[in-house]
C-alpha cells in the first residue's frame, strides 16, 4: 500500500507529468497556426474550465478513496468497462506518442542503433520502473522538475525573432485544442489523489495544475513558436543557444521529460486496467501494459497531432461529464448518455464548428443530469 501524499508531492507529480512535449507542443502549435490571441484566451478560459472540474474531481477522489476506474465502475455499474478501455487505450497511445518522440530525439546520437529497438529498449526500462509504483514516481517527479523548468526558461532567453504582438483574429478551435490536451489530466486525477492526505492536499494540488502549472507551460510554447520561424519543436529548443553542450542538454531535457510522463501515463493505465484485468497482480498488469504500449509505440507517429487531440478531447470530456455528474447525485448512468456526448462531439468537429469537446461535455452533463433528475422525480412521486 502506497503511502498518502502531501499536496507538494501530488503537485510534483502532476507537474511532472504536464512539463512534457504534448503540453509545450500545444502551446507552440496553437501560437504558430492560430496566432497570439487565440492562443492567450484558449490557455486562459480552457484551464479556467479544465480547473472548476478537476476542484470537483479532486475533493471527490480524496474524500472518498476512488481510482479513475473505481469511479467509472461505481458511475456505470456493470457497463463501466467500455469507458474504462477508452481510458486505459488513450494512456496507453499517449505512452507510445511520448515513447516515439523520446526515441526520435535520442536516435540521432546513436544511428547504429535501430529506431524500433531503441524503442523497445526504452519502453522495457520505463515499463521496470513502474513497477516501483506511486512512490517511484514521485521520487523521480521531484528530481526531474526543477531540471526540466530550468531547460524551459532557458530556452525562452535564446535567441530568436522578436515577439510577435497579439493578432487581431480569434479561433474558438485553440480552446478546444487546451481542453482536448489536458481534460485526460481531470478525468485521471483520481488515480493519483485517492492517495491524498486529505481533501485540502488534493484541492491545493488541483489548483496549482490547472491555475499555474498549465497555463505556464502551454504560455512557453506559445513563447518558443511566436519567437521562431521552425515548425518543430525539437528544433525550437535544440537551436535556442549556441553554447557548447546546449543540444547534447536538450537531448537529456527531452528524454527526462518524456520519460517522467510516460511513468504517469504507464502508472495511470495499470491502476484504471485493475477492473479489467481483476485476477492479475500489480506487477503483471504493468508488463502486460508496458509490453502493448512499447509495441504500440513501434508503430506510432507523432503526425496528425492536432486530429487526435480534437478525439481524445471529445471521448473524454464526455466521460468527464458523465463522472461529475455521478458525483454530484451519486446515481448510476446509462452508457447512452455517455456514447451520446461522444457522438454529437464528432458530428460538431466534423462540420467545424467551435469548441468541439465542451460541446460534448454539456450534453453529456445535460442529458445526465435530466435523466437523473426524472429518475429523483419518479421516485419521489412513487413515495408520495
Amino acid at each position: 500500500m502506497n503511502k498518502k501524499q502531501g499536496f507538494i508531492q501530488l503537485i510534483a507529480i502532476q507537474a511532472g507529468g504536464a512539463i512534457c512535449l504534448p503540453t509545450i507542443l500545444i502551446g507552440q502549435m496553437i501560437a504558430t497556426r492560430y496566432g497570439i490571441l487565440s492562443s492567450i484566451v484558449a490557455i486562459v478560459f480552457g484551464n479556467l474550465f479544465l480547473g472548476i472540474l478537476g476542484t470537483c474531481v479532486a475533493h471527490f477522489s480524496a474524500k472518498h478513496r476512488l481510482s479513475t476506474g473505481q469511479c467509472a465502475e461505481k458511475a456505470f455499474g456493470a457497463t463501466a468497462k467500455l469507458p474504462a478501455i477508452q481510458l486505459v487505450l488513450t494512456l496507453l497511445f499517449w505512452f507510445a506518442v511520448q515513447l516515439e518522440l523520446i526515441a526520435k530525439s535520442v536516435h540521432p546520437f546513436i544511428p547504429w542503433i535501430s529506431f524500433s529497438l531503441l524503442i523497445m529498449v526504452l519502453g522495457v526500462a520505463m515499463t521496470l520502473f513502474c513497477l516501483m509504483g506511486m512512490s517511484g514516481l514521485s521520487r523521480l517527479s521531484l528530481i526531474a522538475l526543477p531540471l526540466l523548468l530550468g531547460t524551459l526558461l532557458l530556452a525562452c532567453f535564446g535567441k530568436g525573432a522578436t515577439f510577435s504582438p497579439p493578432s487581431a483574429s480569434f479561433s474558438p478551435i485553440a480552446i478546444s485544442l487546451i481542453i482536448g490536451s489536458g481534460i485526460g489530466a481531470v478525468i485521471d486525477l483520481p488515480t493519483f489523489f485517492s492517495h491524498a492526505r486529505s481533501t485540502k492536499s488534493a484541492i491545493i494540488a488541483s489548483l496549482a495544475l490547472f491555475g499555474v502549472i498549465l497555463p505556464c507551460i502551454q504560455s512557453i510554447g506559445v513563447y518558443l513558436g511566436a519567437k521562431s520561424s521552425s515548425f518543430h519543436l525539437v528544433d525550437i529548443l535544440s537551436n535556442a543557444h549556441p553554447f557548447p553542450g546546449w543540444k547534447l542538454w536538450v537531448l537529456l531535457f527531452l528524454g527526462g521529460a518524456g520519460w517522467t510522463t510516460n511513468q504517469t501515463n504507464l502508472y495511470s493505465a495499470v491502476v484504471n486496467a485493475k477492473m479489467l484485468l481483476p485476477t492479475l497482480s500489480w506487477k503483471k498488469r504493468s508488463l502486460l501494459l508496458g509490453f502493448l504500449g512499447t509495441i504500440l509505440g513501434c508503430f506510432m507517429t507523432a503526425e496528425r497531432f492536432e486530429i487526435l487531440l480534437q478525439l481524445v478531447g471529445i471521448a473524454l470530456c464526455s466521460l468527464g461529464a458523465c463522472l461529475i455528474v455521478f458525483m454530484l447525485f451519486k446515481r448510476r448512468l446509462p452508457l447512452f448518455i455517455w456514447a451520446l456526448g461522444s457522438i454529437l462531439g464528432v458530428v460538431v468537429a466534423f462540420f467545424k464548428a467551435p469548441v468541439p469537446s465542451l460541446g460534448a461535455f454539456l450534453v453529456s452533463f445535460i442529458f445526465g443530469t435530466v435523466y437523473i433528475m426524472r429518475k429523483l422525480c419518479t421516485h419521489l412521486a412513487i413515495e408520495t
